[in-house]
């Protein structure tokens, strides 16, 4: 028996080692990629002609007897996260719950698109924080390019473990130059929740004085 228990300890101790060890590296990662984001030198005033919108709607639970009582994935730690480009909103999402816990083959995923005019309608009730972003005519060419072939390709499953709506946005940003460089794995590790890019972007744009708004939401419900 007291074999057995010393064994048990043993597993215990390796398990915890490799915990921690996971931990240490994720958090390593994570901290190079937001570090490196806040250090990435955007185009000269004169050379960015343009811009695009990063739209980050908060989590929230709504209070009893609330009238809005539309939900986002994750609650108070949940939210979404959208761009802006040439006055259409686009965001990537699940087409269905249950989400998987790890990416499948089969996709249950999709990017959508609406007009400026009718996102305003569906978030009148949400908090809204947006963050304008200064871009060349080109970047924004070929961010608006790579979103409409997602609209008809998505290229990869929504799933907790995976992409999601924040990872999703940081990638497609990153893939089009318009933030660092860095992998498919880094941005899910880095941007797991909507709240880490929020934090992060609203960070970037303080150090280079960009443009921020921000939009109350209705007040039956707690916010994050």
């Amino acid at each position: 028996m007291k074999k057995f228990k010393d064994f048990v300890k043993r597993i215990s101790l390796i398990t915890l080692v490799i915990l921690c060890f996971i931990t240490a590296v994720i958090s390593l990662v994570a901290g190079n990629v937001k570090s490196d984001l806040l250090n990435f030198k955007l185009p000269d005033e004169y050379n960015a002609s343009d811009s695009i919108i990063i739209h980050f709607i908060h989590g929230s639970i709504p209070y009893r007897n609330c009238s809005y009582t539309k939900k986002r994935l994750g609650g108070y730690l949940g939210g979404h996260i959208e761009i802006e480009v040439n006055n259409k909103v686009y965001g990537f999402l699940y087409n269905s719950i249950p989400i998987s816990y790890v990416p499948n083959t089969t996709f249950n995923s999709k990017f959508e698109s609406r007009s400026k005019d009718k996102w305003k309608i569906i978030t009148k009730d949400d908090k809204v924080t947006s963050v304008f972003i200064p871009v060349t005519k080109f970047k924004k060419n070929k961010l608006e390019d790579l979103l409409h072939t997602y609209l008809t390709s998505e290229p990869y499953d929504y799933a907790l473990f995976g992409q999601r709506c924040a990872s999703s946005t940081a990638e497609i940003l990153s893939d089009c130059g318009i933030i660092n460089k860095f992998s498919n794995i880094e941005s899910i590790i880095a941007f797991f929740y909507p709240r880490d890019l929020r934090f992060t972007m609203l960070q970037f744009a303080n150090k280079n004085e960009l443009r921020v708004t921000y939009k109350k939401g209705i007040i039956c419900h707690k916010w994050e």
